[in-house]
């Protein structure tokens, strides 16, 4: 069984201490299936997981320009490689494309479980008069958390 660990609370001597082969990998977001990730990764004894990338990506609330944020993931994970790690991914949602190659982790996630709700209220006009104007929402829910059995 893989065993996940925060590499932000590591400390530099730990960090040191790690086996350059370990698995790094930077979550765009949270939400992940980490069986599914170990499995992608073929079962690793560690995986260090980096802080996640909250925004910048299509689904993520507040999208960024994609070149510029592929290129910020691309250095990110050049400095990773730079101290001597060979393992390192970024985990994002299915269908976006970074360029990263086979630094490319992709599965499903949260924010592609999209539920659009139609809220119509009743509202006075000037004149007293009651009209309903039709008033769309959009809501992100992790669908997979309702259904899960621990």
């Amino acid at each position: 069984m893989t065993h996940f660990f925060p590499y932000d609370e590591l400390t530099w001597p730990e960090v040191a201490a790690l086996r350059r082969d370990t698995p790094l990998v930077i979550p765009l977001g949270e939400g992940y299936d980490l069986a599914q990730l170990a499995e992608a990764l073929g079962d690793p004894a560690a995986v260090g997981l980096l802080p996640p990338i909250p925004y910048g990506w299509p689904g993520s609330g507040l999208e960024t320009a994609a070149a510029p944020f592929a290129q910020m993931v691309s250095n990110l994970l050049d400095s990773l490689q730079d101290d001597g790690f060979s393992l390192v991914y970024a985990l994002h949602p299915q269908g976006l494309e970074l360029g990263l190659g086979p630094r490319s982790l992709a599965q499903r996630h949260s924010s592609q479980l999209r539920l659009s709700l139609i809220h119509i209220y009743q509202r006075q006009d000037n004149n007293g008069q009651h009209f309903r104007k039709p008033q769309h929402y959009s809501y992100s829910f992790d669908l997979t958390r309702l259904f899960r059995r621990d």
